[in-house]
């Protein structure tokens, strides 16, 4: 578990432009030309997801460990003895008793996207640059509202972002319930 900062800092020694940077570095002894992963348009967009996967990865894996410690031994026991196989513990114990945790994650991935600052800020700056391809909308929020002056513009915006997380956390809760009461 790293912070977004140290995440970012990570990643822009890793994907420097040149070939000073350690995976243009490695893919330069294949004879491939260096990728511009934050300075191309089309590369950064993924590049940043990337990155954030990365540095999602230890978060989403302890909670994941978590899930798994809360399965019930008895469960398993039972199933080996009625002759059921790895695939099919996994599949009818371990994933219907892992549905809240996947639940619990998804809804903080939306959240945690929609609400991505501080490496899209770290890497492309107020302007979201290689040419606006990072701008996110709370970067979005930060320009207009600090460098820009317009708060009302910001408060609007932060509003939607509000209301527009807000639908698709409860969105997400109630497809998890009406699951919950179809079982």
């Amino acid at each position: 578990m790293v912070s977004g900062v140290a995440t970012s800092l990570l990643f822009s020694f890793l994907f420097f432009p040149s070939k000073e940077g350690l995976i243009n570095f490695v893919i330069g002894l294949f004879g491939m030309d260096p990728v511009g992963w934050f300075t191309n348009p089309e590369v950064a967009r993924y590049s940043i997801v990337l990155m954030s996967l990365w540095g999602a990865l230890g978060y989403n894996t302890i909670i994941f460990l978590a899930g798994l410690q809360s399965v019930p031994r008895d469960l398993y026991e039972a199933a080996e003895v009625d002759g059921a196989g790895t695939y099919r513990k996994w599949l009818y114990i371990t994933i219907p008793y892992l549905r809240p945790i996947f639940v619990f994650m998804l809804i903080m991935g939306t959240i945690g996207g929609m609400k991505r600052f501080t490496d899209v800020w770290l890497i492309g700056g107020t302007a979201g640059n290689p040419g606006g391809s990072l701008m996110t909308v709370v970067l979005y929020i930060y320009r207009n509202a600090f460098l820009a002056s317009q708060m009302g513009l910001a408060t609007a915006v932060s509003y939607l972002l509000f209301l527009i997380i807000l639908i698709l956390t409860v969105f997400l809760m109630l497809l998890n319930r009406r699951k919950d009461s179809l079982d």
